[in-house]
């Protein structure tokens, strides 16, 4: 018998569940975290049409919970003074990662680094992200949780 050990956790398999969004999936998460107090840090920029609505905002906003922004810059990457400052007073309890039209914030491994080092649960929003591998980017490792859309693939 052939016995296989991962000598790498980083390539191992993490657990899926299936939803029929990034919208659903990002409620069921939410509402798993039971927040009673503190809030949601979301990036300052938040994409929304009329006939969508928006599929990071819409969750938080249904679940009744407080939010806060973080700032970004000209190129849509976290401003980690913004969020170093947000996490700094103690409410936060989730904060929220865009990785922007399927690119890797550079800016992200610390900004996951700094929200564990405040005990927040970092939720990864790769929507359009989930093949970064392929062209020379990781994401969807360092988070607690990731959502990953198929159908913007």
């Amino acid at each position: 018998m052939i016995t296989k050990r991962a000598e790498d956790s980083r390539n191992c398999l993490r657990p899926v569940v299936a939803f029929r969004s990034a919208r659903e999936a990002f409620g069921a998460i939410l509402r798993g975290l039971e927040i009673t107090s503190g809030k949601v840090l979301l990036p300052a920029y938040i994409g929304w049409s009329p006939r969508e609505g928006s599929g990071v905002f819409d969750p938080v906003a249904s679940l009744g919970l407080d939010y806060e922004f973080y700032g970004l810059n000209e190129r849509l990457r976290i401003d980690l003074d913004s969020l170093r400052a947000a996490l700094q007073t103690g409410k936060i309890r989730v904060v929220v990662i865009i990785h922007y039209f399927g690119y890797v914030d550079p800016c992200y491994p610390e900004a996951v680094r700094i929200a564990r080092q405040h005990n927040v649960f970092t939720v990864e929003d790769a929507a359009h992200a989930m093949l970064t591998d392929l062209v020379g980017g990781v994401c969807g490792r360092s988070g607690d949780a990731c959502i990953y859309s198929f159908h913007k693939m």
